[in-house]
Parts: structure tokens; sequence; C-alpha cells
């Protein structure tokens, strides 16, 4: 017999909506806004230029540990790059 697979946020709903309220709540102050339109500066392009210059899609390796070593190859490759 098989048992169901149940989403991982299943049991924290009222965490989570609570998470997305705060979030919410923040972006409509001026001065939250003003910091998360910085967002697009710092942390979206260096996503984008791994994606699609390093062509890095998917992690090779299984487990939580290989994983973290192999991210930390690509944050050194692109690091490495922008020098």
């Amino acid at each position: 017999m098989r048992r169901k697979s149940r989403p991982f946020f299943s049991g924290m709903p009222s965490l989570v909506s609570a998470q997305r309220d705060d979030m919410k709540a923040k972006i409509r102050t001026e001065a939250g806004d003003a910091l998360y339109r910085t967002r697009k500066g710092q942390v979206e392009p260096a996503f984008g230029i791994i994606k699609e210059t390093l062509g890095f899609r998917q992690f090779s390796l299984r487990g939580q540990r290989k994983v973290r070593g192999e991210w930390a190859l690509v944050c050194m490759t692109y690091n490495l790059r922008k020098i």
C-alpha cells in the first residue's frame, strides 16, 4: 500500500500566508518598495547570468551536501568570470 505524498507546506499554511501578508504589507510602504526595487539590480542578474551564460539549469548530484558543493563551484565560476 502506497502512502500519499503531501506537499511540504501542507502542515504550515497559516505560517506561509502570514509571511506572505507581512511581505505585502512591507512592500506597500514607500521605504519597503524602494528596498525591494533594489533587488532587481543586485540579485536577479546573477541568477540570469548563471542560467543563460553558464548554462546551469539543474544540479547533477543528489544530497544536500553534494548540491551545496556543486552550487559553490557554480558561484565560484560566476565570480571568476566577473574578474
